[in-house]
């Protein structure tokens, strides 16, 4: 298929737990630490810099 290809690791967050009545609203402090969480995950993934 894509011999030379390279697996980057993943990115997951828990979400809203709909059923539970838990619903997902990215906004305040939950929009931060997703912020926060994916630039680390870039950082890792030498995607971006730290200053970005």
């Amino acid at each position: 298929m894509c011999p030379d290809s390279k697996i980057l690791e993943g990115f997951t967050m828990k979400g809203g737990v709909e059923r539970d009545g838990v619903y997902l609203a990215i906004k305040d402090e939950k929009r931060k630490e997703a912020e926060t969480k994916v630039k680390a995950w870039l950082q890792r993934l030498k995607l971006i810099n730290k200053a970005s």
